[in-house]
């Protein structure tokens, strides 16, 4: 049997690690990886995660990344932490790849509580 869980806990640890030594080589003050299971940035502060509402039945996948840069980058310009930065990001990526639609903060929000309960694919 494949256990998919370890080998994710296994990868995420692996681009955490890659995160960290590549911020530190570059000299670059953050730097952020985003596949489609989470995101993962890494600054002075330390290394943060946050997992992603991926969905197997996309509408769309083509812009996803944008969708995930432009809630990643709300996040840090209103002043949010890292981790919440990332969640925002891959919130946004998530609301988009199943409506095919940009939308508002209080939709991200609701759709966050979606997300929370289990219901994420309710949004479609």
């Amino acid at each position: 049997m494949y256990d998919f869980d370890d080998v994710f806990n296994k990868e995420l640890k692996t681009v955490k690690n890659l995160a960290i030594f590549l911020r530190e080589k570059t000299g670059l003050d953050r730097l952020c990886v985003h596949p489609k299971e989470y995101a993962v940035s890494a600054d002075k502060t330390g290394c943060h995660a946050a997992s992603a509402p991926h969905t197997a039945t996309p509408k769309i996948s083509t812009g996803a990344g944008d969708h995930f840069n432009a809630g990643y980058f709300t996040g840090l310009l209103i002043g949010l932490e890292q981790k919440l930065a990332l969640q925002l990001g891959v919130l946004n990526s998530g609301y988009y790849v199943r409506t095919a639609m940009s939308h508002s903060l209080n939709t991200i929000l609701e759709f966050a509580q979606l997300c929370s309960e289990g219901k994420a694919e309710e949004i479609c």
